[in-house]
This record gives C-alpha cells, structure tokens and sequence, in this order.
C-alpha cells in the first residue's frame, strides 16, 4: 500500500489542476460581466408611416405589435412624449397631422400598454408642460433592432395649446436635457457606458438626402475631423440645452469667390453667442440688427419675402432674385464649419391633406429666422442644419461638449465614451449584444388588452418569454464569480484537511518506528576517542543491559551508547584458573576448508 503521503502529494496535484481551471472560468466570467457595452445606434432617416407618408426622423417602435414612430431628439425636454390616437388640431386631417407628428399612437391595440404606478412622478419638464395636458402611460420600447425597454413610462400629450411648440417641433419627442429619462433608463440598464450621445443630422438638402445618425453611450468617430472644440455645459435660462457656443465671425460665401462678414466692424471682435438646439427646424436664428441686417445691405435687395409654414417652419422665403452663396461660421482656434448653399438654399416643402410631402421648387427657403422685434431678445441658436456640416458629442456625466468638423463618410467607427469624457479601448468592447429588457419605471399595473393575447417579442416571433437584459446578465456573471470563489474556497479547504491528516498519519506510523523516517536532529558528531578509552589496547568490562530505554535520553545518546558498547568477546582467563578439557577427538579442531574462489572475474560482464 503506497506510503499516505505519497497519496497527499498525488491528490494535491489533482486538486491545483481544478483549481486553475477553476481560476480560469472565474478570470472569464469576471471578464464578461466586466465588458462595456457598445453604443446604440439610431439612423436619422425618413421612416415610412404609410404608402405615401413620410417623416424624417429617428425611428422606434412602441408596443406589442409594434407600431413605428418617426421621433426627434428634444434637448430642451427631458421626458419622452408621444402624440395620439387621435390628432389634438382638428383643422387639419388625420393623414396630414399623422406625417406631421411622425405617426399617430394607439395604447388600444398595444398589448403590453399599461399604466404607471400612482407614487410616479415624472421628471421635471418645459414649464409650459402642465400636468393637466398629458397624461402618463407605459409601454415596451424598441430603441434598435437588439434592445427594447420594457415598460417605460412617458407622456401622452392630450392638450398641447399652451405648448407653443406648434411647426418648431410638432413631433414625437425623445427628451434628452440633463435629466433624460431616456438616457438614465438606459444607464440603469447597463445598456450604454455613460450618458453621452452623438449626434449627425445628415443632408437633408437639394440632390442630397443622406442619413445621419443619433448615437447613446459613445459617438461615430469616423464623421468627426480635426481636433474639435470642447466647452462646458452652461445651465442658463436663456439655453435649455446648456451648450452655449461663442460665434467669432458669420462669412458669406459669394459666388465670385469673395468671403464678406456681417459682423459689424464696430464690434470690437466681440462674438455672437449662440445656444445648440440640435433639434430645432433652422440652420440659425439670427438677430436682424446688425447681422442680418448687414446680409441684405451686402446683397442690395430684401432677404425676406414671407416665411414658410411648412417643413422648415417659419425660415425665411426668399425672393426671385435669391442668394447663391454659403455661410461660414467661424469659432476662432481655426476651427470653421462651413454650409454650401444647396443645404442652405431648398425648395419649400409642406405636407397636403393625405400627408404626401410636396416641394415647392419655385419658391426657395433660406434656412435662416431673423429675429426681429418680437422676438429681437430671444437667445440665437443653432439648429438641425447646422449639423449637415458637424458633429457633435456630448456627456451629461461630465457636464462637457464637442463640436467637429464634419467627415462625411459612409464609414463607422463606434467608439465608447465613459463617465470620465474617455474613449474606452474597443478591447473591452461587449463581443454582442444580447436582446434585453430593462424596467426603467416603477412597476406597471396589469397592461391594458382588449383581446386577452400575450406579449410578443420585438421580432415578431410570438414567444412571450422576454429575453434577459444586459443588467441581468451582467448580475448572472458577477453571481457566477462569486459560486466560482465559494467553490475555490471549498476545494482549498478540502486539500487543507486531507493534507492534515496524511500529516497526522504519517507521525502516528513514525511513533511505531524505531527510528524516524526524517533525518536525525544535527547533533554534533562525537569523536572516535570519545566513544572508546584512552588505552592502547581496549579491554572490555561486562555490564547487565538496562531493562528499558532511559526515558531521559534522545534517540542520538542511545545510538551513542550503543555504539559505546562493544560487542561480545572472550574473557581473558586468570592465570590460576584451569582450562577447558581439550575437544572430543572426532570433530575437527579448525574448521573444513572453504571452496576456492575463480581465479581471476570476467573482464566484461556477461549477456
């Protein structure tokens, strides 16, 4: 039978080999449940709502079925609103109003629609937003076509008279302010690594109608050139977004090459400061006096025929006699964005009664609001048009903005950005995205459904089993880890005690040796003259051996003793003793020979 600590030593190998396939697995699923998720991407694109009807938008889809809405990003709300079933302006049609609004939204024919709970409380909001001209509701969210909300709580706008949103923003709204609900809703879901966006509006101008892109958790590399122009976050009453950017100079590009600023030579080189609302239907709102003023004086005629009702609400309709130049607007630094004039110059667009998108070629809207008496005090802004031309990313984490030239590239380079404003190695890029579902809002009551069906999924595939979300998966992870260690801790302590008493055993078998298995204690070594007597010629003394060991003595003393002891010899007779009688005659007196030995070995051992 093998020694037991041989056995001890052959187990512990074992068990070290679990264990580091143990480490192993929990070194992978630490990894996993610590990957960053890539951003989510939304096309800014015109989203079909009928066979004829259009909106330009982003696009998502509430409900179960789904129903697609064409939305914009709201940087001056900070709730989700959605319009319908039926269109609050009754002097137009439900075709028109329903392109004007993106689509139109029935909670009856969602099967997952449902109410919050009573103690919600919606984040605060446009002052104009009053509790009394919405009502709240919950419904699924499909942001792209690999992650939906489930329940997530919005507004439904049942009087928006007081509003005044009207043409500027008729349609569906995704707030995006400092307190988005759609932002947190995916942060809390780890969904997206910080609540940061980009944003590239695309062309949407004459022979050039090219997507863009709306982007959470990160921004499209690829779109952005240069090094770019950062600033913090301003909260000032008079720019909702709280990015306020400083315009050193407005150039007009004219036809003959030449470049003229409208700034006025007596401004001492003081900027017109401006305020980004990446949503709002105008390349600038521009002060009439001195700016615009000085266009017109520059062009010699009337900028200002009337202003649009349609597409491009309340932008200037130009004359016959038109502009053909493009504008530079320049921020100092060397940083420049530049519009070329078919962004700045389109046809007027409205929507007819069956909610088709009609141009108007023979009228021309200069994408431009002068601010005049009415409204000479309000703060100038940058609007959807402004980003044809650049790009923008910001962070509400860290209260800062970007702004870059534009690349226009079809290329994308999806990057993250943390809670720091950092791009986070695509190392430590999630591989995929699983299909998840995250309740950003408390509990919802029993979903309202007049047919009693189940859920479905996004995909249409009927299963009413609802995937699990990053969230939940990144918990199952960090769970896992946390069984692996407990399951380490186990096996170590396993080992632990059999190596205990394969030790035990051992020093219970050595008890029953004579001598030890180890080596003996490193006693010093004693000299041959120490253990036998000073004479020449040692005579030896007969002493009785002891009964028992001395329970005094080491182990080394008794070999020392034992050494010390001679062994057995003849005594030496007296000389007055007699001797022996002599031998019986027949044995013999020396003993018989022994064989002779081989004379001389093999030289070479034998095969």
């Amino acid at each position: 039978m093998p020694e037991p600590w041989l056995l001890s030593q052959a187990s512990m190998r074992g068990y070290w080999g679990i264990l580091v396939a143990v480490a192993l697995l929990a070194a992978t699923l630490a990894e996993g449940a610590s990957c960053v998720p890539k951003p989510l991407v939304m096309p800014i694109a015109n989203v079909t709502l009928g066979p004829t009807q259009v909106r330009r938008g982003v696009s998502i889809k509430l409900g179960s079925p789904n129903q697609e809405l064409s939305v914009i990003p709201s940087w001056q709300n900070n709730n989700t609103i959605i319009y319908g079933p039926t269109c609050l302006d009754k002097t137009i049609t439900t075709e028109k109003c329903r392109s004007d609004k993106g689509g139109l939204y029935d909670p009856a024919k969602s099967k997952t629609a449902g109410t919050v709970k009573s103690d919600y409380k919606p984040e605060s909001d446009d002052t104009v937003i009053t509790p009394e001209s919405y009502s709240l509701f919950t419904d699924n969210v499909t942001v792209t076509d690999d992650y939906f909300i489930q329940d997530f709580p919005m507004m439904r706008a049942v009087n928006d008279s007081k509003w005044g949103y009207g043409g500027y923003r008729p349609q569906h709204i995704i707030g995006m302010n400092t307190g988005s609900t759609f932002l947190e809703a995916l942060y809390s879901a780890k969904a997206i690594a910080s609540r940061s966006w980009g944003y590239y509006y695309g062309r949407e101008a004459r022979n050039d109608n090219t997507a863009g892109s709306f982007i959470v958790g990160g921004y499209d590399r690829a779109k952005t050139y240069g090094d770019g122009y950062t600033r913090n976050m301003e909260i000032t009453d008079n720019c909702p977004s709280s990015m306020v950017v400083t315009i050193q100079n407005i150039l007009l590009n004219l036809p003959n090459g030449t470049d003229v600023s409208i700034f006025p030579k007596t401004s001492g080189g003081q900027g017109l400061m401006a305020c980004i609302h990446p949503e709002k239907l105008v390349l600038l709102d521009m002060p009439v006096d001195p700016y615009f003023n000085t266009w017109q004086q520059i062009m010699g005629y009337s900028l200002e025929e009337r202003r649009s009702v349609g597409i491009d609400f309340w932008n200037e309709l130009l004359p016959q006699k038109g502009y053909d130049g493009g504008l530079t607007f320049d921020f100092g630094s060397g940083f420049r964005v530049s519009i070329p004039n078919n962004q700045l110059v389109v046809p007027d667009r409205i929507y007819n009664d069956k909610g088709e998108l009609w141009a108007n070629s023979s009228i021309n809207v200069l994408r431009i609001n002068a601010l005049t008496a009415a409204t000479a005090t309000q703060f100038p802004t940058l609007g959807r048009y402004f980003f044809q031309q650049a790009y923008i990313m910001a962070n509400h984490e860290t209260r800062q903005f970007t702004l870059w030239q534009l690349n226009p590239t079809s290329i994308q380079d999806l990057v993250v950005v943390n809670d720091k404003n950092k791009v986070v190695s695509q190392d430590t890029y999630c591989a995929n995205r699983t299909v998840a579902t995250e309740t950003a809002s408390p509990s919802a009551s029993s979903p309202t459904n007049t047919n009693g069906a189940t859920n479905e999924d996004s995909a249409g595939s009927g299963t009413n089993k609802a995937p699990l979300g990053m969230g939940a998966i990144a918990g199952i992870a960090v769970g896992g880890v946390a069984l692996v260690v407990i399951v380490v801790a186990a096996i170590w302590g396993l080992c632990r005690r059999r190596k205990r008493a394969a030790q035990r055993l051992l020093q219970q078998k050595q008890m029953r040796e004579p001598f030890p298995i180890s080596d003996p204690p490193k006693e010093p070594t004693p000299k041959y003259e120490d253990l036998w007597p000073s004479q020449g010629q040692p005579h030896y003394i007969p002493q009785e051996m002891a009964a028992h060991r001395p329970a005094s003595r080491s182990r080394f003393e008794e070999m020392a003793a034992w050494r010390k002891t001679p062994p057995p010899q003849e005594m030496a007779v007296p000389r007055e003793a007699r001797r022996p009688p002599a031998p019986p005659a027949e044995l013999p007196v020396t003993p018989a020979e022994l064989p002779a030995m081989p004379a001389e070995l093999p030289a070479t051992p034998r095969h």
